[in-house]
């Protein structure tokens, strides 16, 4: 019987537990943990390994993970510099024509008309 285990299990956490599966098995994919894991009765999500794997993989390499956005500030697309809203008030525009390459075309009449 595999009985789910949470976050804490006897002798640390999940991520623990994974990590020192991974330091004696390190070419083993997510697949493999699970069932591993599973023996032991201990369940644990694809997700998780892979997370697990990868922050020790970039600990081994000295990769420090990259910071997400800052709160607040309007998401920007760096080619054009185009925000969120601007983007979104695209996508209307294109369903309102009834598909982008309408769109277009509306767009580019338009600059002729200058």
């Amino acid at each position: 019987m595999v009985t789910k285990v949470r976050r804490r299990r006897r002798g640390g956490s999940m991520s623990s537990v994974i990590r020192d599966y991974l330091t004696t098995h390190p070419e083993a994919g997510p697949k493999e943990v699970i069932t591993a894991l599973a023996e032991q009765n201990v369940e644990v999500s694809a997700t998780l390994v892979s997370n697990v794997k990868r922050r020790m993989q970039e600990k081994a390499m000295g990769i420090k993970s990259i910071p997400g956005r800052k709160p607040g500030r309007p998401r920007q697309i760096h080619n054009g510099n185009l925000t969120f809203a601007q983007l979104s008030e695209a996508k209307r525009f294109a369903d309102q024509m009834g598909s982008l390459e309408a769109a277009q075309r509306a767009l580019e009449s338009l600059l002729t008309l200058r």
